[in-house]
């Protein structure tokens, strides 16, 4: 499992291999890359590094061969992962927590608004259509199912501007955009985690209120 969600390329073809949609993306590793990644996924992109980096660290935008270059030279020799640039209406995250006997429960879909990489808003639930929501739960159920995890664990989510759900990571954990469950719900993510772990029974998730919380950083 950490195998696959600590490196990028990884874990973007686990989801292809899944079934499950994601940006078009491509290794990166040297220059001599740079004239095949240009053509296909293409520019504009996201550079990221495929090891570590999070927060919006270990990333870069490139609109060109020049800037992707660039990119490389500040990585310094990182592999990195090509990601085509995706025109967003939003992202989501769904926080999910699984047993040891497969039983999977999802609290309601959240939207996500970050500045510079780091999250900084979270409404739960989404403002998106009920369809969106049902397709993103199942689609953290796959994840949940298809690694083996067993307790609380996120799925992060882009909705293009035409309309198309792709995973973007997954966080093999309790997850920042889960912490207004500690608030709003009557079992936390974290109560969640231990009753998986402690094969106690999972609380049906819900919402006491509607909730927006925001990310203060010191």
């Amino acid at each position: 499992m950490l195998s696959v969600t600590q490196n990028r390329l990884l874990e973007k073809q686990f989801a292809r291999d899944a079934g499950l949609p994601t940006t078009e993306f491509a290794r990166l590793t040297n220059a001599d890359d740079l004239a095949r990644v240009a053509k296909d996924p293409g520019f504009p992109a996201i550079l990221k590094t495929v090891h570590g980096g999070y927060d919006g660290k270990g990333q870069w935008h490139a609109d060109s061969i020049e800037q992707a270059r660039e990119a490389l030279t500040a990585a310094r020799s990182a592999e990195l992962i090509f990601e085509k640039k995706v025109r967003l209406a939003c992202e989501l995250s769904v926080i999910a927590t699984r047993n040891a006997r497969d039983e999977i429960v999802t609290y309601p879909v959240a939207e996500n608004t970050h500045d510079r990489g780091i999250l900084t808003m979270t409404v739960a639930p989404a403002r998106i259509e009920p369809n969106v929501a049902e397709k993103a739960q199942a689609m953290a159920a796959v994840v949940g199912r298809r690694l083996g995890i067993v307790g609380a664990y996120c799925v992060e989510f882009f909705v293009s501007t035409d309309g198309e759900l792709l995973l973007n990571e997954i966080a093999p954990r309790p997850h920042n955009s889960g912490h207004y469950t500690i608030d709003v719900t009557p079992c936390s993510q974290y109560e969640q985690h231990i009753r998986a772990i402690c094969e106690l029974p999972l609380s049906s998730p819900q919402l006491f209120a509607n909730a927006i919380m925001v990310n203060v950083l010191g």
